[in-house]
C-alpha cells in the first residue's frame, strides 16, 4: 500500500506536527484581517516601500492579501516539500546538470533531501510570520496607531534571504563535491 511508505519516507526528513508552527501563524494572519475589518478606514494601504513607509493605498477588502498571499505560499511550499521527502530518488527532482547528478551519491542525495526539506520548512515559518507581521502593521498603519512598517518586516524578508543564500551555498558545495572521496 502506498500511504505507509509515503508516510515513512515523510517522516525521514520532515515531520508533520512542525506544520502547526507555519499553520497557527497562518491563522494569526487571518485571524487579525477578519477581527480589525470592521474598524478599518476605508482607505488602507496596500502597499510598502523598502522603508516600510505606504506608497500606495487601496480599498479595506486589502486587509486580506497578506493571508491569501501567506495561503498560497504555504499550499505551494508544503506541495513541493512533501513532493521532494516521498520521492523514491530524491535526484529525479533535482534540477541539476546530468553529470552532476549523476556523481551525486545516494547518501549525497539523502543529505539534501533532510537539508532542503527543512530549510523549506525554516522558510515556510519566515514567509508565513512575515505574512502575520505584515498583516498587524498594515492594520497599525492604516488606523494611524504607526507610521510604517518598521524594521521588523524588513527582518523577516533578510531571514528568508539569508536562508535562500544558504540553500544555495550547501547545495553548490555539495553538486562540486559529488564524486569526490573524502579527504582521510
Amino acid at each position: 500500500m502506498l500511504w505507509p511508505v509515503m508516510w515513512q519516507r515523510l517522516g525521514k526528513s520532515y515531520s508533520p506536527q512542525f506544520e502547526l508552527v507555519p499553520l497557527a501563524l497562518l491563522f494569526l494572519a487571518f485571524y487579525l484581517a477578519i477581527t480589525a475589518y470592521p474598524s478599518l478606514p476605508d482607505r488602507i494601504p496596500s502597499h510598502f516601500n523598502l522603508g516600510g513607509l505606504p506608497d500606495q493605498w487601496g480599498g479595506k477588502a486589502g486587509i486580506y492579501t497578506f493571508p491569501v498571499v501567506g495561503t498560497a505560499v504555504y499550499l505551494m511550499v508544503t506541495a513541493i516539500t512533501v513532493a521532494f521527502s516521498i520521492a523514491k530518488d530524491p535526484k529525479s527532482l533535482m534540477n541539476l546538470p546530468r553529470k552532476a547528478k549523476d556523481a551525486i551519491t545516494p547518501a549525497q542525495a539523502e543529505e539534501l533531501r533532510t537539508f532542503v526539506t527543512r530549510s523549506m520548512m525554516v522558510l515556510k515559518c519566515l514567509v508565513l510570520g512575515m505574512s502575520a507581521y505584515g498583516t498587524y502593521g498594515t492594520i497599525q498603519v492604516a488606523t494611524g496607531k504607526a507610521a510604517s512598517l518598521g524594521t521588523e518586516f524588513n527582518l523577516f524578508f533578510a531571514g528568508i534571504m539569508l536562508v535562500v543564500a544558504y540553500m544555495l551555498w550547501r547545495t553548490l558545495r555539495l553538486m562540486f563535491s559529488a564524486g569526490k572521496q573524502p579527504r582521510p
